[in-house]
This record gives structure tokens, C-alpha cells and sequence, in this order.
């Protein structure tokens, strides 16, 4: 089966706040992925991620020194329907932004392979995974007051200024035994984080032996 993107809704804040929320449509969808950059002078925590009540699992985080993280969280089998809430909760008032994004034919069982992150101050912010021929990368990169661009051979999901502090967004790539997820900006604090989505395996015929007497 194919790993394809169904839905995406992403949110801001132009001032500090002790969550955010964005809703999202979910009709086939069997994971969601969620990315969420804070950013404050002495940053905090993202303390848990909702979707229509149900919390979601961390991937992983990328940090820059103590002022910018940006988090990953997945959910498998997320409820279904039209406008469902996805909540961010912080340890403390952040600027923010984040992005919630439906799949459809993730592997049911595993659906995500070994995630990395990076950091820095610059004006391209990159990092590598491992994945294979099937997979679907997906990254969530944030940075301070920068408009990030995906790389050209990265296909984009969103991108979220409104917060103007913590910008962010997120982009898909096809797998392969190596892939780079790579964002430009001028020169910046940046955190990204990146994991293959497995695809669900393709059932075969079941053949069953005959006893022939």
C-alpha cells in the first residue's frame, strides 16, 4: 500500500500562551502526525498533545541551546470525523505554532522507523535518516522569526508564520536507503525532526493446500 498524506491544518500564536489548539478532518486516515515549535527565551516544554481528547505518543524533540524545540507526536488510529481538535499543552506561555496531518496507509502495527533531529544557527537547516523504497519521510522544522522554504525535492505540507517568533512547517519526502530533509531561511535559531512512515505491508493471495487422495 501507498503512504499518502490525507489532511493538513496547521495554527499560530502572535502571543504567548499555555497552549493551541487547530482542528482537522480525518476520513480515512489510520495515523496522524503532529509538529509543534515553542519558542521563548528560556524555553519549557510541550507537556502532551490531544486529538479529540486522545493523547498522542512524542517522537522526538530537536532543541536549540534553551530558546527553540521543536516536537513530534504521532497517533495510530486517530477517531474520525469533521473538525476534530488537536491540543498542544505547554509548561508555560510560548509563542508557537504547530500542524496536524492526517495518513493514510501507514503500516497498522509499526508505523514509523527510526526518527533523528538536528540543530543550529544558519540559514539551511537539515537532517538525515535512515528509511527504504516505500517509506514516507516526514519532518517538522521550526525556527526563530525566519520563514522557512523546503527543499525543491521535498513536497510541502504547510508552512505557519502567524506566529512571527516560532515559524515552522512541514514537508514530505519519498524513502530511500538515505534521506535528507532540508529547509532554507535566512540565518537562524532552527530545530528539526524527521521520521520514515512505513507503508502497511500488501496482502497476497492465501492459498490453501489441497490433500489430493
Amino acid at each position: 500500500m501507498t503512504v499518502s498524506v490525507e489532511n493538513v491544518n496547521s495554527a499560530g500564536t502572535s502571543s504567548t500562551q499555555g497552549s493551541l489548539s487547530c482542528t482537522l478532518t480525518t476520513v480515512n486516515a489510520n495515523l496522524l502526525i503532529v509538529c509543534v515549535c515553542i519558542r521563548l527565551s528560556t524555553v519549557g516544554t510541550v507537556t502532551g498533545v490531544t486529538f479529540d481528547g486522545v493523547a498522542m505518543t512524542q517522537v522526538n524533540v530537536a532543541a536549540y541551546s534553551t530558546s527553540l524545540k521543536t516536537y513530534m507526536f504521532y497517533l495510530k488510529n486517530p477517531h474520525i470525523g469533521v473538525g476534530l481538535t488537536c491540543t498542544a499543552t505547554f509548561s508555560t506561555n510560548h509563542n508557537a505554532e504547530m500542524g496536524a496531518i492526517g495518513i493514510i496507509g501507514a503500516d497498522p502495527t509499526t508505523p514509523l522507523g527510526t526518527s533523528n533531529v538536528a540543530n543550529g544557527s544558519s540559514g539551511t537547516a537539515a537532517v538525515t535518516v535512515s528509511s527504504q523504497t516505500g517509506d514516507l519521510v516526514i519532518d517538522a522544522e521550526g525556527d526563530y522569526q525566519k520563514t522557512p522554504t523546503p527543499d525543491g525535492s521535498q513536497s510541502s505540507l504547510y508552512v505557519n508564520t502567524t506566529s512571527t517568533v516560532a515559524e515552522g512547517g512541514s514537508s514530505t519526502k519519498p524513502g530511500a536507503a538515505s534521506v535528507t530533509m532540508q529547509w532554507t531561511m535566512t540565518s537562524t535559531s532552527w530545530a528539526i525532526v524527521a521520521v520514515p512512515i512505513h507503508a502497511a505491508p500488501v496482502s497476497g493471495p492465501n492459498f490453501q493446500a489441497i490433500s489430493i487422495m
